[in-house]
């Protein structure tokens, strides 16, 4: 797996996170 791949894969990863927090703190604030 070279750099470039790895990098890809963080950022993927990274913004499925971020998206997951964000869809749970916006369920939270709904209660």
């Amino acid at each position: 797996m070279s750099t470039d791949e790895r990098l890809v894969v963080y950022t993927v990863f990274g913004m499925i996170v971020l998206a997951i927090v964000f869809f749970w703190s916006i369920r939270d604030k709904k209660k």
